[in-house]
């Protein structure tokens, strides 16, 4: 464990304590060097999980392990940023997976977690009155940042990113605003529009696609509508007969010649973009006056 997070996230942060786990009568918690343990030395999530390769691993000792990274070495103000120790250990545990056992078992265990995902109310919570943001800061907070990966689509980048951003905010506190400004400052882009949305939204991102066709012609068109308006460009790829193409919506509609494509081939890769998306057809008679 200690070698894969060493190897995104820097150095542990708290060798003159020692790394020490805990046996509790309860299922565990973080707690600096020394994580409370109750996972009875099972696989998964007390011997289960939504995928088989969540019982690779002994989920209290990951994740909890994770937050000596992201918890109790990068530290929120308030609790309304809990989303940073949550979002950034659950999203560790995907790691822990692509380390030590690839890439697309990390990503089948990752949306494997969707189910859990209320999409209810906001992941960040309300600023000086004791007061943390939804449960979803976990799953939906780790398919936020996967999504994040495949919007950056720089692996290099990503992880460059990552690893700053942890070894910058060690021993720290840190706050929604100057905690994504550096991210941001990293990652070389303002994505301020794609965390403003995944986390003071309760709603998802939705891909509107409309497919208009007359003939031999066929048009795609497509947007976004989100609660964030009018600054919402998030990138996305589809799935065309085939073909993946990386478009980049905005707010308002744009268009695509997809005449030489079977409009109901169209897909959208929600495996890497954690978003809803609506598909509408029209098939217009090509007599009609306009």
């Amino acid at each position: 464990m200690i070698e894969a997070f060493e190897h995104y996230f820097g150095p542990y942060a708290f060798y003159e304590d020692g790394f020490k786990m805990i046996d509790v009568p309860y299922l565990g918690m973080e707690h600096q060097s020394a994580v409370a343990y109750g996972n009875s030395y099972l696989k998964g999530y007390n011997g289960t999980s939504t995928s088989p390769y969540g019982l690779l691993f002994d989920f209290i000792i990951i994740h909890e392990g994770a937050h000596e990274w992201w918890g109790n070495s990068v530290t929120a103000k308030d609790i309304a940023d809990l989303w940073i120790h949550e979002s950034f250990g659950t999203y560790a545990e995907n790691l822990f997976l692509e380390y030590h056992y690839g890439y697309d078992t990390a990503l089948h265990y990752l949306n494997s977690k969707r189910q859990f995902v209320s999409n209810s109310s906001p992941i960040q919570g309300v600023y000086g009155v004791n007061h943390e943001g939804s449960r979803d800061m976990y799953w939906k907070g780790a398919l936020m940042l996967n999504t994040l990966r495949s919007v950056v689509n720089d692996d290099k980048k990503w992880f460059e990113a990552l690893y700053n951003l942890s070894t910058h905010f060690k021993h720290k506190t840190t706050d929604y605003q100057e905690f994504l400004s550096f991210f941001n400052e990293q990652l070389g882009e303002n994505y301020f529009y794609l965390f403003d949305q995944y986390l003071k939204h309760a709603d998802l991102p939705v891909f509107e696609v409309r497919i208009e066709v007359i003939g031999d012609q066929k048009k795609l068109g497509y947007k976004w509508n989100t609660d964030v308006e009018l600054s919402f460009r998030m990138p996305i790829v589809i799935q065309v007969g085939g073909k993946h193409i990386r478009l980049n919506p905005t707010n308002s509609f744009q268009s695509l010649d997809i005449s030489e494509y079977d409009e109901r081939s169209i897909e959208v890769n929600k495996d890497l973009f954690y978003v809803n998306s609506e598909v509408y057809y029209n098939y217009i008679d090509p007599n009609k006056k306009p």
